[in-house]
């Protein structure tokens, strides 16, 4: 008999909960997260009794909900469950939810429900759970109230069958909703033996009752090389990469751009943006902004997208206007992401192999306009590099840009960055430095919202020993400030670093900023917030830099010390926007790149 699953139970729900827990740890489930409440005890009391599982509680089902989407950011191959009680705990998981379904991240929603006799009555905590997150599942299963008329193996098989779903293809959050009628515990215990017996060879063993075997079909040899001949042999192209999940992804894809010497318009999310690699412009979203460097660039001849979701504006705008020639989508799912309506060929295939696939196929010598028009872009970005290089020596102003492009120069081997959305990406994607530290950059850009932040970067450093740098803005921090209650009790370097420019800063780049009595109130929403206290509540160290000298020597302290630190930039729009332009004015000068070249 297994040694996780328990010889004798309170009562048929704790026999239910039992069989859950450990189905799903036979699949791969090795971390709960959860939620307290009183109709999920039977889950609860199984996961905490369960000697293979590691448990997270905390207080907030939100919070919790986007901790899980950040464990589940280190490996999408592992599902993370997430158990909560009924009612407006709930729903209180959808926000998460979406953002595991845009993401195609495996999250197991496991919540305790009331019974049927219950719903629709006027009773506490019963509400309709039954699809309530319809329209973001991969799939979802109501599971009735533990009873002996029902075969256990349908239990086992239920639960096989979401975690299956959860990692299939594209992958994502799967809704297993449990019902439960009071008692959920009793001192006395039963064996159950007789109703046990359908599954009596599950007990004897390890596996789970249903084992299924993904997919992992390539296309057809003669579809790739057709797809070769016709889109790749001697033409001009770009790699653009977006948000890669494994660095066996992005070293094939180095070798493909090798081979064919194109350049890699690498995200920042892709894990190439901030490596050193002859092929890879880091700078291609700043080059965009200069008319020389995008009529070079409209002498591409096709461009082939790894992975999915794109920072970029201006790179989304370029392809846009290139209906002249084909984009070739390459990703390991069928999930269309095409906002531009652009895309000619999409590919559902492994990165990785569908790389080394294609590389003995490629003629032995690339042609060598492409190596000529290579080195010219090379050149460009360099030359942006080098201003982005003298323009921080000469201005030491602790801006927003300036923290992103020192968070990367400050990088040390195998740190990890959790960035968040609205400016804090967007400034790591323009200006971050190449490093030669290897770093990995995660975040959530599937829906892109600014609330739960904290907490994904808090799930997405607790298993790895590695510091973790948690960038983000200060309306993510007030939106999820009760997530510092994960980061507490942090026993390997987390440093949160907080744009603190006083509100919706962002909005000051769109046209609602020329009406400044309406941007104030209705868009910037001003807060006049610090977060000093907010640390001490949390007992968290906190530093307040004022310089970049300054935050350059508690960064790195912060990175060297086991636990949380919370580092605090006061800025303002304005100033970030003062940097921004500057930049934007000077690079779309026609001549900027033939001056630089005859200096």
């Amino acid at each position: 008999m297994s040694h996780n699953f328990p010889q004798s139970f309170s009562t048929l729900n704790s026999l239910w909960g039992a069989l859950i827990v450990e189905e799903l740890f036979r699949c791969g489930v090795t971390h709960f997260c959860i939620c307290p409440g009183s109709r999920s005890t039977p889950l609860t009391h199984a996961a905490a009794s369960h000697t293979g599982i590691k448990t997270t509680i905390h207080f907030d089902e939100r919070g919790m909900a986007f901790y899980a989407l950040g464990l589940a950011q280190n490996e999408k191959s592992k599902a993370v469950a997430i158990i909560t009680t009924s009612g407006t705990a709930v729903p209180n998981l959808f926000p998460a939810t979406v953002e595991a379904a845009e993401s195609g991240l495996p999250l197991l929603l496991i919540t305790g429900d009331r019974p049927p006799e219950l719903l629709d009555t006027g009773a506490n905590q019963a509400i309709d759970q039954h699809k309530i997150f319809e329209g973001y599942l991969q799939w979802h299963a109501t599971l009735p109230c533990p009873s002996p008329e029902i075969d256990p193996s349908m239990v086992l098989t239920t639960v096989d069958q979401a975690v299956y779903r959860s990692l299939r293809k594209p992958g994502g959050p799967v809704h297993l909703n449990c019902m439960f009628r009071e008692p959920f515990l009793l001192e006395k215990h039963h064996t159950f033996q007789e109703y046990l017996h359908p599954i009596k060879r599950w007990q004897t063993r390890q596996i789970p009752f249903t084992s299924h075997l993904k997919n992992e079909s390539l296309p057809r040899a003669e579809e790739r090389l057709g797809f070769i001949q016709e889109k790749i042999k001697g033409k001009k192209g770009i790699i653009i990469t977006g948000a890669l999940h494994s660095i066996k992804e992005s070293q094939s894809i180095e070798e493909l751009a090798q081979a064919l010497k194109w350049p890699i318009f690498a995200d920042i999310t892709s894990n190439l943006r901030m490596k050193d690699v002859p092929e890879v412009l880091p700078y291609y979203d700043l080059m965009l902004l200069n008319p020389a460097a995008c009529t070079l660039l409209k002498e591409a001849e096709s461009i082939i997208q790894f992975g999915l979701q794109l920072t970029s504006k201006r790179l989304l705008d370029f392809l846009k206007g290139r209906e002249d020639l084909d984009l070739i989508v390459v990703a390991d799912n069928p999930s269309r992401h095409d906002p531009s309506h652009r895309v000619s060929v999409q590919i559902e295939a492994d990165i990785q192999r569908f790389c080394q696939a294609l590389l003995p196929a490629l003629p032995l010598q690339y042609d060598n306009n492409s190596l000529l028009w290579l080195q010219k872009l090379q050149s460009f970005s360099k030359q942006i590099g080098d201003e982005l290089n003298r323009y921080f020596v000469e201005h030491s102003e602790l801006t927003e840009p300036a923290v992103a492009r020192l968070l990367s120069k400050c990088s040390t081997e195998g740190n990890r960055f959790f960035v968040g959305n609205s400016m804090p990406i967007r400034l790591m994607n323009m200006f971050a430095a190449v490093c030669s530290s290897s770093t990995t950059v995660k975040a959530n850009r599937g829906a892109s919202g600014i609330d739960g932040i904290v907490a994904t970067g808090a799930g997405y450093a607790v298993e790895s020993p590695q510091p973790t740098t948690l960038l983000l803005g200060d309306l993510s921090m007030l939106h999820d400030m009760n997530s510092l209650n994960l980061v507490r009790k942090s026993e390997s370097p987390f440093v949160i670093v907080v744009l603190n420019n006083d509100g919706g800063g962002i909005f000051s780049m769109l046209p609602i900023f020329q009406q400044s009595e309406i941007f104030e109130k209705y868009f910037q929403t001003p807060h006049s917030l610090e977060f000093e206290q907010v640390a001490k509540m949390f007992g968290i160290a906190y530093q307040h830099p004022r310089t970049c000298e300054n935050f350059e020597e508690i960064y790195l302290e912060a990175l060297s010390q086991n636990h949380a630190t919370l580092i605090e930039i006061s800025t303002s729009f304005q100033e970030t926007n003062r940097v921004i332009h500057f930049f934007a004015k000077s690079f779309r000068q026609p001549d900027y790149f033939s001056r630089i070249e005859n200096q």
